[in-house]
C-alpha cells in the first residue's frame, strides 16, 4: 500500500492526467466495497486491506468544515 510521499511519487511517475487519477480511484473504491460485500454476505469481519484502500480513498476526498 502506498502512503504519502511513495504514493505522489508513484502517481507522478505514472504521468496521467487528474481525470485518469480519479477513474483508478473509482476503480480502487468500487473494488474495496465488493471485497467489503462478500464480506458481510460471508459474515466475515471487514477485511484489512479493503478497510484501508476505503479510509485512503475517503480522506482524500474529504471536505473542509
Amino acid at each position: 500500500m502506498l502512503t504519502g510521499k511513495s504514493r505522489a511519487a508513484f502517481r507522478d511517475r505514472l504521468e496521467v492526467d487528474e481525470a485518469t487519477w480519479e477513474r483508478g480511484q473509482g476503480w480502487a473504491l468500487w473494488k474495496a466495497l465488493v471485497v467489503c460485500a462478500g464480506a458481510v454476505r460471508d459474515g466475515d469481519g471487514l477485511p484489512a486491506d479493503a478497510a484501508f484502500v476505503l479510509e485512503e480513498i475517503l480522506a482524500t476526498h474529504e471536505r473542509p468544515d
